[in-house]
């Protein structure tokens, strides 16, 4: 099997109760259309690694000592 990257540097991601697109495409089917030498059914054990980097006006999220924190908690914690 040959490793498979999926790289965009400005995409669209719609998530919803039927799964997750990137640009309109299933993501799960982008995966299986464009993975080689893996058999159908047939568990492989893989590395996997799944970043998504949130571009715009969305805020920000904090990550301290493994605990995620919105930006309005931190902001309020830093005014106690």
């Amino acid at each position: 099997m040959k490793s498979l990257v999926i790289e965009s540097e400005n995409c669209l991601l719609t998530k919803s109760e039927y799964g997750t697109e990137i640009d309109g495409r299933d993501l799960g089917k982008i995966i299986a259309h464009n993975i080689e030498g893996l058999e159908d059914y047939k568990k492989q054990p893989v590395k996997l690694e799944v970043k998504i980097t949130p571009l715009g006006n969305e805020g920000i999220t904090i990550l301290v000592d493994g605990n995620v924190k919105d930006q309005e908690e931190s902001e309020e914690n830093a005014n106690e």
